[in-house]
């Protein structure tokens, strides 16, 4: 229910309730609980929730945020109370705006005044605090909407209320990120941005003819107005400067042009233009116009293969390109309504069906490498989702794919207990390629499941990759468990899943990153948390500036429910040992010990070598060591590793946890019991192989139940016996097995397979021996497997691909006596603060 106690004042004029004139089409309401799914746009950047206004008529939705200060988009795009959020195409929606910010000082917006009155269409009017203040330069924003119009009318009113002169600076801003590009008419008349990508472009033109509009040159995308030739207007105390602009959402470029030519009464002709081959209609061709050697705009057919839009008359120079075919250049000469229809050359055509080694059809990667002179191909932009650059993601094993005539190799993957499979295809123009693949679950790994804890995609707010495309990458690359985890929002991918009919394949939760400053303490991941669809952030907490407080905060939401909280990223030596990083030991942030149940230390590497010292003083860089050192002076939080994947071009599982888990069955996986696992320490943590590790006194070997990663041995009384077991699939390799003992990689314990050629073998089974381990006095032990020789190689891609293999356990615990764990703080050389 909305809660009155936090909304800005709004009243009501023309109707009791919040409709427009249902004869005419136009209307405006408030989100609410019972109408939120209903009338809440579509689109990958939709951030509207219950207590936006929602304005639509035949043409186009638009959503202004509710008018409070706490109201945020997401993380990155804040204070957006009173602004345009949201705005999209009626048919198709397709929202991509972050937000449109009226008044580039971005003056808070607080009362709100809607009308409904049939005559004016629909009218929400804001008003900053100065106004109803009547002090200062206050602002009201009026925002109309009217049946037939393609854009909403944004009017602005300064009004002075001063003792002196005071100056308005006419100009709004626009987030819209990453693959938006921006532009302008070359009359300066119309500002954009475009994604053609994403098929989405927003306009602004000034309504008077006289005024103008353009994109301003630097990082942000800001449009400046100018107002009978002057973007700064000095107002007298007491009086007013009034200014709107017109806001369009359209496909692309060449329709907001054609938006804006009705304004400058040019003389105009319709064109509609039809992109095939002899297969039919060509979906995501791109379209350029060009006048006078000059770029016109630009548009993407749509799944018709079809473009629509109005131009003045004149003549255009036209290139068309698409994947897999020949460009297209030649002129266009626009003299009347025109429908033309444009045939290219065909593209070739894979065709795959992938299946494991039962038949059955599964998730997969499946990345096309050109040789032989023939390019990589280039699908789509790394925020996509079935394909993205070279990539292929698929649910169930079966895709279709354009792709240019030629010679490729092809990889066929499905994350790292799979063996992966290599093809070489020759596509022919015209022609379909089939590929059939099928791939074998190598890995034996009962009782274990593969896990992700930390991944991000477009409602994170600090990137625009798909969370469909997320989802599809976690499912290729085999990720067994998932919770979704994106900055301040408490989100999740069930909608993803059932969509892809892959419920199966992938356990998830609801879950949030909390995060907040400073960095990189005070980021910190929770699952499972309760999911309020429709509510600010999800229903989750706020950050805070104090670390203790935001991580207690996370550990308590939720009525203090049982949760898994872990520590993102940290510096570990600042968190817990030095908080100034001066070299002396002080309080540090250990008071969040206590709600912390695991912390991510990649990059795992960095346990092999020392640590990372400036002039004596440990930085903390190193994290799994100075995460060894705090496990020597008495503080062992679990160690895990994650991807923080934020795109979707091998974004996941280049890292991946093994955690124990009662079902091997993704599908039936239970939250709390990965949970409870995780804060037992029970992980392996890896980048493709899987060590497994059990340990027994030698005085009880037949008989004792081996201990695992965060296991504790007690009593041994003498000497243990390490069981390590080490799988790769085909695609990777280890040569080095070494046994840390209070993290000193002990010589002793040193396998390699330069020195111990016959411990090692080329079959799946990589290692498979027992070590005997002499222990003297209490000690805690940390199992690797990596390679010193070989990297994981092009299945994972041109970055990750260049990492060597590793495998590493959380420690072993050994008690000889029985009357627990005594850590050693001297037993790992290296600064530690004093």
């Amino acid at each position: 229910m909305l809660n009155p106690g936090r909304c800005a004042l709004v009243i009501l004029v023309g109707m009791m309730i919040l409709a427009g004139d249902a004869a005419n089409g136009v209307e405006v309401l408030r989100l609410t609980p019972e109408n939120y799914l209903k009338y809440k746009p579509r689109g990958k950047e939709v951030d509207a929730i219950i207590g936006d206004y929602v304005m639509m008529n035949d043409r186009i939705v638009v959503v202004v945020a509710d008018p409070i200060p706490s109201r945020n988009a997401n993380m990155t795009v804040r204070g957006v109370g009173g602004q345009i959020i949201d705005m999209t195409r009626r048919r198709g929606q397709n929202d991509q705006l972050s937000c449109y910010y009226i008044d580039a000082n971005r003056r808070p917006l607080r009362s709100i005044k809607v009308d409904a009155s049939t005559e004016a269409g629909v009218v929400l009017t804001l008003q900053s605090r100065e106004i109803t203040a009547k002090r200062g330069l206050g602002l009201t924003v009026k925002y109309q909407l009217k049946d037939g119009w393609d854009y909403v009318l944004v009017t602005t009113e300064h009004r002075n209320y001063e003792d002196k002169d005071a100056t308005v600076v006419f100009s709004d801003s626009i987030r819209a990120d990453r693959t938006f590009t921006r532009g302008g008419s070359e009359d300066k008349k119309l500002a954009w941005v475009y994604d053609h990508w994403w098929t989405q472009a927003y306009g602004v033109v000034a309504a008077d003819k006289k005024d103008s509009a353009q994109m301003l040159k630097g990082r942000s995308h800001v449009v400046s107005f100018t107002i009978n030739g002057e973007n700064r207007v000095k107002v007298a105390k007491g009086k007013t400067v009034r200014f709107s602009r017109r806001l369009y959402v359209a496909g692309h470029t060449l329709a907001l042009r054609g938006m804006a030519n009705r304004l400058t009464g040019k003389k105009t002709a319709r064109v509609n233009l039809e992109v095939s081959d002899k297969d039919g209609a060509i979906a995501g061709a791109d379209i350029e116009f060009k006048l006078k050697g000059k770029p016109y705009g630009e548009a993407r057919t749509d799944k018709r293969g079809r473009v629509s839009f109005v131009a003045p008359k004149g003549s255009y120079e036209l290139e068309v390109n698409a994947i897999g075919r020949s460009t297209i250049k030649s002129t266009f000469d626009l003299e009347r309504n025109t429908q033309s229809i444009i045939t290219m050359d065909q593209a070739g055509y894979v065709k795959g069906v992938i299946t494991d080694g039962h038949g059955k059809g599964m998730p997969v990667k499946v990345q096309f490498i050109g040789r032989e002179g023939t390019k990589s191909p280039f699908f789509f932009v790394d925020s996509g989702e079935f394909a993205v650059h070279n990539l292929v993601y698929t649910a169930n094993g079966k895709f279709t794919q354009a792709i240019g005539p030629g010679e490729y190799d092809v990889i066929i993957s499905r994350g790292n207990e799979y063996d992966a499979a290599y093809r070489t295809i020759k596509v022919k123009r015209g022609e379909v390629t089939e590929i059939k693949a099928k791939l074998n679950r190598v890995l034996k790994t009962p009782g274990w499941v593969t896990a992700d804890f930390h991944s991000h995609s477009s409602p994170s707010g600090d990137n625009t990759g798909s969370q469909l495309g997320r989802v599809l990458n976690l499912l290729a690359e085999h990720v067994e468990f998932a919770p979704c985890t994106e900055h301040n929002r408490v989100d999740t991918y069930v909608p993803h899943l059932k969509y892809l009919k892959a419920t199966k394949f992938m356990g998830t939760t609801t879950g949030i990153e909390l995060t907040g400053r400073p960095l990189p303490l005070n980021h910190q991941n929770a699952f499972p948390l309760i999911h309020r669809p429709g509510y600010q952030d999800g229903g989750g907490p706020v950050t805070d500036g104090d670390v203790i407080k935001q991580i207690k905060r996370l550990a308590e939401w939720d009525d203090k429910s049982e949760k898994l909280v872990q520590q993102n990223h940290p510096n570990i030596i600042q968190l817990l040992f030095d908080g100034n990083l001066d070299g002396k030991r002080d309080k540090a942030f250990t008071g969040a010990i206590p709600y912390m149940h695991v912390t991510e230390i990649h990059q795992l590497h960095g346990i092999l070598t020392r640590v990372n010292e400036r002039n004596g003083v440990n930085t903390g860089r190193n994290r799994p060591f100075s995460w060894m050192q705090a496990i020597n002076n008495g503080i062992y939080v679990p160690g895990v590793v994650n991807t923080d994947a934020h795109y979707n071009f091998h974004g996941s599982c280049w890292l991946r946890n093994y955690i124990k888990s009662p079902t091997d069955d993704p599908g039936k996986i239970k939250p709390l019991d990965i949970v409870r696992e995780a804060r037992k320490g029970h992980v392996v943590m890896t980048n493709g192989p899987f060590l497994d590790v059990g340990v027994v006194p030698v005085s009880r070997q037949r008989t004792a139940e081996p201990a695992i990663a965060g296991d504790t041995v007690s009593g041994s009384k003498g000497s243990v016996i390490v069981r390590i077991k080490v799988q790769c699939a085909n695609y990777l390799d280890i040569d080095r097995v070494q046994i840390l003992v209070n993290g000193v990689p002990d010589k002793r314990y040193n396998f390699t397979r330069k020195t111990h050629p016959k411990m090692f073998s080329d079959k799946v089974m990589k290692f498979n021996h027992e070590v005997v381990v002499n222990v003297t006095k209490d000690a805690h032990l940390i199992v690797v497997a990596t390679s010193e020789s070989t990297v994981i190689g092009p299945v994972m891609g041109p970055k990750w691909g260049k990492v060597r293999p590793i495998a590493v356990t959380n420690p072993i615990f050994i008690d000889q006596d029985g009357d627990g764990f005594k850590p050693d703080p001297k037993a790992l050389p290296g600064a530690f603060p004093k």
